[in-house]
């Protein structure tokens, strides 16, 4: 579970984990006990198979320890014998000859564990990697099965099921396989929740492994066995019969993916299917004769659209009500309503589906992945009205198609929200205005279009932090007590971007190539100087004096030239260092400074400002004497300051 081991316990060149008590020889790496005893362990030790330690060669010199990271000492039994065995013995992968569904073929035989030690595990299984591969082992009476190692619905381990008469049943929803095939017994059975997942979740065969005992070594054959029943239907089909369908490219050179037969489509709940072809995610759904393929998950929150409604060739998404036409992709309603809806409209703009034509030939049906068709909404508008429109070009300047003046001015309070040529912008109108700035609050990430304008000026719904509309210039940050209080001490003040807008023949443009907003406050100074200063030194200017004054406590925190540094004011001295406590990444400058030593606020460890070294690490009992058991001390990075001319610098060097 990635504890630290220097917390644990070394007796007699034993180390032990200090959580589940797992040890090994601190020599060779070799595993002494692996989650021993009962209780959770037992349960972990079906699941989580044995693992050897690296360890390496020490020397030392002169008083000095050295490491040698090239001669890796020990890599303990038991990663050597495949992540199975507790034992520790070693196999050897063979090939020999062997028959397969009666027929004679050479084949690779790949070492996994003893019997003896299979035997021994609790209810005589066990789970982990060969050859890259996740395998579970199961005995049931004389019988070794080897089967893929999670449960192909969620992942959930196989080897924590049970086994009877053959059939393997997954521990969470119940499907249960053949562990001779692989072949589907059962699909997510009975109602609740699982009469709900088996609308959006397509059945899958469990992929299995031939095994043979010799000499009391396991070994399996890791080519899969053949299956009556498999995923080779491209996860769609239900009823496990097997329809031989190729891919193939038509006499106009259209290249046609195959995805189940009709047949089996029908077999379907609702005649409904969802899987993937060729990488893609798609759902198949077929409403009074017609046959449709469209991206399989809702574009607003990803919900499985195989599982809504359709209604005369429009498809309904089952959570928020959004629909499309199947056909064309095209939005019919968005967020349609009132209540959660209504305010998810004012930042969620609205999308067109992905499409794809589909063909039925010989009963099995096909899809051309290659030509997709998006819906039109242009990611801005809500009314669902497409408008082509280029982009506008003069002799300086780029003009990017955002959306028409009429839909926007159907939107709520005359705002919307989207992406153009990759940046995600608010459209924002007051009056005759229309303004454009960066979709989200540099604080938290809020979507502004949610938020209030007036008199030019947009202030986020959140924390009212507030900015000129056509400047991109703070107006407040973080305003007033409580919680802003605290944010304001470590979260520095940001401008925001803004960009000119244009509107020509009722259509709306962005110049995304200039940002009229002026970002670059280095993010540390209120006031937007910038400077430069050179010596010996390379310096950097981070905020005017003034500036960090006027601060709460007289400190901030921000970036300079990729370094996050928090800058503290004590007295007449200025510190830089790291920006976050090297133990658990808490901001330092809401700390406490006194006497030019800095404490973090959380655990109360502490450094001397303008050395790094370590005060006090994690002090007092607790649960700080818990965390010193497993978090070496470490120093802080500080940097060099000096003023010049009423204008801060750091050296980062």
């Amino acid at each position: 579970l990635g504890i630290p081991l220097a917390g644990g316990k070394i007796q007699n060149g034993v180390i032990t984990c200090s959580q589940h008590k797992s040890s090994w020889s601190v020599s060779s790496g070799d595993t002494k006990e692996w989650l021993p005893g009962g209780g959770v362990n037992a349960v972990m030790r079906l699941v989580a198979p044995p693992c050897g330690l690296r360890v390496y060669e020490t020397h030392i010199a002169d008083g000095n320890i050295y490491v040698d990271l090239n001669a890796v000492e020990g890599l303990g039994q038991p990663q050597e014998v495949a992540m199975f065995t507790t034992t520790g013995e070693l196999g050897t992968d063979e090939t020999g000859e062997a028959t397969k569904s009666g027929s004679p073929e050479r084949r690779t035989w790949t070492y996994v564990t003893t019997e003896e030690s299979l035997k021994a595990q609790p209810n005589r299984r066990a789970q982990g990697v060969v050859d890259g591969v996740e395998i579970a082992l199961i005995t049931e009476g004389s019988n070794v099965y080897a089967c893929q190692a999670r449960c192909p619905h969620l992942g959930i381990a196989m080897a924590g099921g049970k086994v009877e008469n053959g059939v393997i049943t997954c521990s969470q929803h119940k499907s249960s396989w053949k562990c001779a095939t692989g072949e589907s017994v059962e699909w997510l059975p009975g109602g609740g929740i699982n009469a709900i997942q088996r609308m959006v979740s397509p059945p899958c065969g469990l992929a299995v492994y031939d095994t043979k005992v010799e000499d009391g070594n396991i070994y399996i054959d890791l080519s899969p066995a053949e299956i009556e029943e498999t995923e080779d239907i491209a996860l769609f089909a239900t009823s496990g019969e097997m329809t031989q369908g190729e891919d193939f490219v038509d006499g106009n050179g259209r290249e046609w993916a195959f995805v189940m037969s009709q047949d089996s489509l029908r077999k379907q709940p609702n005649k409904r299917a969802q899987g993937e072809v060729q990488g893609l995610e798609l759902a198949l759904i077929e409403d009074q004769g017609k046959l449709y393929a469209v991206q399989a998950r809702c574009p607003h929150l990803g919900i499985p659209l195989a599982g809504g409604k359709i209604q005369n060739g429009v498809i309904t998404c089952s959570q928020h009500k959004s629909s499309w036409n199947c056909a064309t992709g095209d939005s019919v309603e968005w967020l349609p309503g009132g209540a959660i809806n209504a305010a998810m409209r004012l930042v969620s703009p609205a999308c067109g589906l992905t499409v794809y034509q589909t063909l039925v030939k010989d009963g099995n049906i096909y899809v051309d992945v290659n030509r997709a068709v998006v819906g039109q909404v242009a990611m801005f508008a809500m009314s669902g009205e497409p408008v082509a429109a280029a982009t506008s070009v003069d002799e300086r300047r780029n003009w990017a198609f955002v959306m028409t003046e009429d839909s926007l001015k159907a939107q709520p309070n005359r705002r919307a929200q989207g992406v153009v040529d990759g940046v995600e912008l608010a459209i924002i109108t007051e009056g005759n205005k229309i303004f454009a700035c960066q979709a989200r609050c540099p604080h938290l990430g809020i979507p502004l279009a949610g938020g209030k304008v007036e008199n030019g000026v947009i202030t986020c719904s959140q924390h009212k932090s507030s900015w000129k509309c056509s400047t991109g210039e703070s107006v407040e940050w973080l305003p007033g007590g409580g919680i802003n209080a605290i944010q304001r001490m470590v979260s520095p003040a940001c401008g925001l971007a803004v960009y000119e807008t244009k509107v020509e023949d009722g259509n709306i443009y962005v110049d995304l190539d200039n940002i009229v907003g002026d970002q670059q406050i280095a993010m540390f100074a209120t006031t937007g100087e910038t400077a430069a200063a050179t010596d010996d030194k390379q310096w950097f200017f981070v905020t005017t004096e003034k500036s960090l004054k006027s601060q709460p406590n007289r400190r901030a925190q921000g970036v300079v030239e990729g370094v996050e540094l928090a800058i503290f004011m004590e007295g007449a001295k200025i510190y830089a260092c790291q920006a976050r406590c090297p133990h658990l990444g808490i901001p330092l400058a809401g700390g406490k400074i006194d006497k030019g030593v800095i404490t973090c606020s959380q655990h109360k460890s502490s450094w001397n400002g303008t050395t790094g070294e370590s005060v006090e690490w994690l002090p007092g009992g607790g649960i700080n004497a818990v965390q010193r058991l497993v978090s070496p001390t470490c120093g802080l990075a500080v940097y060099e300051t000096k003023v010049e001319n009423g204008e801060v610098f750091v050296c980062l060097q």
